[in-house]
């Protein structure tokens, strides 16, 4: 069976427009975060912000390249499906090689945490290694795509590096994720049993942000190696660099939160001592 044989649009064309689609949603969302941030911590270092800054550039240029090439494909190429044998859209590689840029920069955001958090840089310098061996594969196969003379042809000669690009990542994420939940599970035994709750607010987000990629890179490589004459793992794809920017701002502006259930406990812990110390007094009178 061959991309002809099996064409289906729904499967080909549709898959894309549901991926573009919701990477706009998760664009406007990470808008919305991004704005949020620049309101609530000013304070933050220039880095900091320059790396928010920088997430969200890379996924506006991400989602509009997805959204070019879906126009290319379905408008100024519609009812001529013979041309999807051909080269795609230059368009198409540039969504890829900014999506991953954006898996990047947030791996080595939250390595970067684990070491501020432990002090201790074996594990961040694995994550980082393997968030340099993602960069240079998506460097490469966004060179080939720009050569690309076939679809086709493309996926067959280049499979191998997507799917260890998506191997990589994968265990990526799951590795810090991991790690940061192992973490704070370690200092839960050590800490005020009135902040315990705080921690396991903390080890939620943590497995839920982090987690939630690695199983998104997982399942685009599924789809990708039993699935390659359709571009259901296309339209997956499409959605991942908007869920690790929302995963890296919700991490920073849940800070917000996270200080507000801090002042909870200690109010809470203040008016416990205040209504023990008053009772004797109390009963004195």
């Amino acid at each position: 069976m061959d991309f002809l044989t099996s064409f289906n649009p729904h499967l080909i064309l549709g898959a894309c427009e549901i991926g573009v689609l919701i990477s706009y949603a998760l664009f406007g969302v990470t808008t919305v975060q991004a704005y949020i941030y620049y309101g609530r911590f000013p304070n933050d270092s220039s880095k900091l912000k320059a790396l928010v800054t920088f997430v969200w550039v890379c996924l506006l240029a991400q989602v509009v390249s997805a959204g070019h090439a879906i126009y290319t494909v379905t408008i100024s190429d519609f009812g001529q499906f013979f041309r999807l044998l051909g080269p795609a859209p230059k368009s198409l590689g540039v969504t890829a090689f900014f999506g991953g840029i954006i898996g990047v920069s947030v791996q080595g955001f939250f390595s970067y945490r684990i070491y501020a958090f432990t002090k201790k840089l074996y594990i961040p310098m694995i994550s980082w290694c393997m968030a340099f061996v993602r960069l240079l594969g998506i460097t490469a196969y966004f060179v080939a795509e720009l050569q690309m003379t076939s679809v086709p042809v493309y996926v067959e000669q280049w499979g191998w590096l997507l799917t260890t690009v998506w191997c990589v990542t994968a265990a990526n994420d799951f590795t810090i994720t991991a790690t940061l939940v192992a973490n704070l599970i370690s200092h839960r035994s050590h800490i005020h049993k009135r902040t315990v709750p705080l921690v396991d607010k903390l080890v939620m987000w943590t497995i839920a942000t982090g987690m939630l990629t690695s199983i998104m890179a997982i399942v685009v490589m599924i789809c990708f190696v039993t699935m390659k004459y359709n571009f259901i793992w296309l339209g997956v794809y499409l959605v991942v660099p908007g869920l690790y920017s929302n995963s890296f701002l919700a991490s920073l502006n849940s800070r917000e939160k996270l200080r507000a259930m801090n002042d909870s406990l200690l109010i809470s812990t203040l008016n416990f001592a205040a209504g023990l110390s008053s009772g004797p007094k109390s009963s004195v009178g």
